[in-house]
């Protein structure tokens, strides 16, 4: 495999809706700068939506600032100006799929 990605779904005691949050998005060396974190990102919004979560979220190292790129151009900003390492994108459940979340992972070879 070129990545992986994981995604895990929470439940806050807020909402009735799930929080997607990514513990693990990984490209090899030998295909970073070929949009493969990109192709990751865009599969995890999208089974977010599908599950009906009102956000995707995830935390970086300050000294990533080639993902951090990434992240923004993927429509994720920081979540507070104090803690510029997480991000968030809020996404929309759209179709009658969103139902109750469970793990997932992303592949791309």
């Amino acid at each position: 495999p070129a990545g992986f990605v994981s995604l895990e779904f929470r439940q806050p005691f807020f909402t009735t809706r799930p929080q997607a949050w990514i513990p693990d998005l990984i490209v090899t060396d030998a295909a970073r700068g070929k949009r493969i974190g990109a192709a990751l990102l865009d599969a995890g919004f999208a089974e977010a939506q599908r599950r009906g979560a009102y956000a995707v979220a995830l935390e970086s190292g300050h000294h990533r600032t080639v993902a951090h790129r990434l992240y923004v151009e993927a429509g994720m900003a920081a979540q507070d100006a104090r803690s510029p390492s997480q991000r968030v994108r809020n996404v929309q459940c759209r179709g009658t799929g969103c139902g109750r979340p469970r793990p997932t992972s992303s592949t791309c070879e």
